[in-house]
């Protein structure tokens, strides 16, 4: 469900800096979770824009523009026929979603089996625990179920749509609408039925936690206050001020991920 675009924090990414660590630091290929699956993405697609993290982490989608190919621990490589590719996600399931084709298409791809959706003019998704959740230029959400049903649709204020990111929690029933030094706003990620919107601070950035639907949240300016967050209450406390890595929770596990050369990398915990 951890989804990398290599695009920056604009234009929405889903939600990681595709560059949070040099990738000379660590070298992908030798980290311990993801070394061999990153060996075989830089065999298989050695030029990159994005990648997608399966909820277990044990496959990992990679795509530029023209190609898209996961990799398994299983040593298995996975290479649809789609073109012109747009975004992919993982929802909570393992099943593998794509923006693709000319003109754009919604495809569900379970296994070797693909099915098209239909066409689609979102641009951007974060898979959920039932599906995804879709983004378009003109603001619109909305939550499609792998029959390719609509269960939800909400639309983001406009002034906010070029810069927000989309993040899910570990249960991957809550999305968080984050828009970079203003707010954020959270959505039952099945009906995006709002469940909040007032930020207790000027947003930064925002971390799921795994236990329950709590957020850690970086306030700004950059660093000046870290808050452990209740979205359902709106209860929150004060936690340590410390550089944390921007990363992501895999599903509910305890494995947490940033990015390194467009590549995933194990993370420390926030």
């Amino acid at each position: 469900m951890v989804s990398v675009v290599a695009a920056a924090v604009v234009g929405v990414i889903i939600y990681m800096t595709s560059t949070s660590i040099p990738y000379f630091a660590i070298s992908p290929t030798s980290d311990s979770t993801f070394g061999s699956i990153n060996a075989c993405l830089l065999k298989e697609l050695p030029q990159r824009v994005g990648f997608a993290v399966s909820p277990r982490g044990n496959d990992v989608a990679g795509w530029n523009g023209d190609k898209l190919v996961t990799c398994r621990a299983d040593t298995t490589v996975d290479s649809p026929v789609v073109t012109h590719i747009a975004d992919a996600t993982f929802d909570r399931e393992g099943s593998l979603w794509m923006i693709a084709n000319d003109p754009p298409q919604l495809l569900l791809r379970r296994g070797t089996t693909q099915t098209v959706i239909g066409n689609i003019s979102a641009t951007h998704m974060v898979g959920t625990a039932t599906g995804i959740v879709t983004l378009d230029a003109a603001g619109e959400l909305r939550a499609i179920q792998q029959d390719g049903s609509v269960s939800g649709l909400t639309h983001l204020p406009a002034e906010t749509v070029a810069e927000v990111a989309l993040s899910v929690s570990a249960d991957g029933t809550r999305l968080a609408a984050i828009a970079p030094g203003r707010g954020f706003a959270i959505y039952d990620a099945k009906t995006l039925t709002t469940v909040r919107t007032e930020a207790p601070c000027t947003v930064g950035f925002v971390w799921w936690l795994a236990e329950g639907h709590r957020v850690i949240v970086e306030c700004a300016p950059v660093g000046s206050l870290f808050l452990d967050l209740n979205v359902d209450t709106g209860d929150s406390v004060p936690v340590a001020s410390r550089i944390r890595p921007h990363a992501a929770l895999v599903g509910d596990s305890a494995l947490w991920v940033e990015s390194c050369d467009v590549l995933p990398c194990t993370a420390t915990p926030p």
